[in-house]
Order: C-alpha cells, then structure tokens, then sequence
C-alpha cells in the first residue's frame, strides 16, 4: 500500500518538469522486483527497518539520477 502512495508525487513532478508529451510514468512491476531482491537480504519484509532501506535506496536511486542529469550525461543511454 505504501507503494501506490509514494507513486503519486513522482507523476506530479514529472508533470510540472517532464519533457517529454508520450512518456508514460507510473510504478512498474520491475522497479518493484529489483527494489524487494536489493532488500531482502537486508530486513525482513513488511518491518520498519525494511521501508526505512526503501527509503534510503530511493533516495540514493534518486539522486543518482538527478547528479547525472546536471553533469549532462545523457549519452550514457543511447549505449
């Protein structure tokens, strides 16, 4: 449940800064099979610690994307 929750504000954000007009954003099956796979060896399902790694590991995903975006390294997806 908290899942569907947090998928919210990304879309809203992408509305407001998103260029492209044909990209679909939402959650996606695989985002949340890498996340539970990364997390499992970590805490057990369902437990605080284990939405506070989540947490963390979004964040971390996160700002990844946005450091890369400012250094202008795009390219790196044509690959």
């Amino acid at each position: 449940m908290v899942g569907l929750y947090a998928s919210i504000l990304p879309q809203l954000v992408y509305t407001l800064f998103g260029t492209s007009k044909t990209l679909a954003v939402g959650p996606v099956a695989i985002i949340a099979l890498m996340t539970g796979a990364a997390l499992s060896s970590i805490a057990a399902t369902g437990t605080e610690t284990y939405l506070q790694a989540a947490l963390i590991l979004s964040l971390l995903s996160g700002g990844m994307l946005v450091a890369m975006g400012l250094l202008k390294m795009g390219f790196f997806s044509n690959f």
